[in-house]
């Protein structure tokens, strides 16, 4: 997340400023989204005041933009993602406490990919499928020999991380069939 202020003005948006400045005024990704959802990644990064503001929106469902005394309602869906264990950080007074009971309504906790390797050869398949469509070229295929060395990697950065190998291997891989050899050096702990 961006520092506060910054991320006050992206959330909530602004209104025109000062005639000197003749700036206009944004609508904020909240009302942009009316009806919809926001997803913000890695929530626990939010500084402390930004989290007492999103607590207080999703209280009242309302939001005033920076410079504007009224409020406006709004209608979204918040979905907030971290890797820290939140209640730890509300009991060691890291996290505003208003915000985690008002974002812990569903819950889905998602395992990384190296306690789901059955997933990694699925996952591949499809992000090949999706690089090469995005690309406009022929999709490549991997392996047998190369989707099981794959599936024994950690990925310590995950789906991105494996999304971003598969369009690394749509550019750069020399053949349409995807060797062991065709990943990357470091992948192979060369």
């Amino acid at each position: 997340l961006l520092e506060s202020t910054s991320m006050s003005q992206l959330l909530w948006g602004h209104e025109r400023q000062s005639a000197a400045e003749a700036t206009e005024g944004h609508a904020g990704l909240l009302e942009t989204a009316y009806g919809g959802m926001v997803l913000l990644e890695e929530i626990r990064d939010a500084p402390p005041r930004l989290q007492i503001q999103l607590a207080r929106m999703l209280n009242t469902h309302e939001i005033s933009p920076i410079g504007r005394s009224q409020s406006r309602p709004v209608n979204i869906r918040l979905i907030c993602s971290t890797q820290v264990d939140l209640i730890r950080e509300v009991a060691e007074g890291r996290f505003c406490p208003d915000l985690l009971y008002k974002i812990r309504v569903a819950q889905i906790a998602l395992p990384p990919l190296r306690e789901r390797r059955d997933d990694i050869p699925l996952l591949a398949r499809y992000f090949l499928q999706k690089s090469a469509r995005e690309l406009g070229v022929e999709p490549k295929r991997m392996t047998d020999a190369a989707l099981k060395f794959l599936a024994a990697q950690d990925l310590p950065g995950n789906v991105r991380q494996l999304e971003n190998l598969c369009h690394w291997l749509t550019v750069m891989a020399p053949g349409q069939t995807i060797e062991v050899g065709d990943l990357p050096s470091e992948l192979r702990g060369e």
